[in-house]
């Protein structure tokens, strides 16, 4: 259990520190030189809360030139819609600086409706690109605070493609514990005795933890295309195989 601390301890600092930082490189890589397709370049229909009653939407976003296209913004006072701005396209600068083009805004006071119109105006909103523009391969990228503060501020803008990353900061933490389930389970196998040598017990071993990265495979799956919670996803393979160890163990000789 001394040795499955150190191994949960070395595991958990990689795979939450030091791996992700590395995984920008060869993802970044791989992008630009293996298979191109796999790089986000836009996405289509984007809404999204920024701030309180105030929601945006993008018909599209190209992100090679950072432009939105068929842009607006809605106000809401306790439900009620007291402004709309629409625009013909919206780019962005840098730090939160965006120029909105060919826009119309609308002013609502009951049923009193005050009309204005520009061609190009700055204006600054709490959003990047990458906040809304999301490869399956981002949250392999993030340092795990990195992810839960992720997962934070888009649960608050109401996004609803997070489950991925829900799933990997979930797993780093459940991952930690197969250290010691997996050590409980060879423990209990090695401690039995039988004929012909060590030969089939290391082979049992070896299949529960092949089974045990097949589940948890199978389980992320199920919350990215199944609608299963991310943190049931994470941690239900350790419940099953928790369950497995103490019957091994509780059957082992003493």
């Amino acid at each position: 259990m001394i040795s499955a601390l150190v191994i949960a301890a070395f595991s958990f600092v990689f795979g939450s520190y030091v791996i992700p930082p590395a995984n920008a490189t060869r993802i970044e890589f791989e992008q630009n030189y293996i298979d191109p397709r796999k790089k986000k370049t836009g996405d289509r229909d984007i809404q999204f809360k920024v701030g309180p009653g105030t929601i945006v939407y993008f018909g599209n976003f190209d992100m090679s030139s950072k432009t939105g296209y068929y842009f607006s913004i809605d106000h809401f006072d306790s439900l009620q819609l007291v402004s709309r701005l629409t625009a013909q396209s919206i780019r962005y600068d840098s730090a939160f600086q965006w120029t909105i083009n060919n826009y119309q805004i609308r002013d609502f006071d009951g049923l009193k409706e005050t009309i204005t119109k520009g061609t190009s105006i700055d204006t600054i909103l709490q959003i990047v690109p990458n906040d809304f523009i999301i490869a399956n391969s981002d949250q392999q990228m993030m340092t795990s605070p990195q992810l839960r503060s992720y997962v934070k501020s888009q649960k608050e803008r109401g996004m609803g493609n997070i489950q991925s990353f829900q799933i990997e900061y979930h797993s780093r933490i459940a991952s930690v514990f197969s250290a010691f389930i997996l050590t409980i389970i060879g423990a209990a196998l090695s401690a039995r005795k039988v004929k012909g040598g060590m030969g089939l017990n290391i082979g049992i071993g070896l299949a529960l933890s092949m089974a045990y990265i097949l589940f948890m495979t199978v389980s992320s799956t199920f919350a990215v295309k199944g609608g299963m919670s991310p943190f049931i996803a994470a941690w239900i393979p350790n419940i099953i195989f928790i369950l497995i160890a103490l019957y091994l163990y509780k059957r082992a000789p003493n």
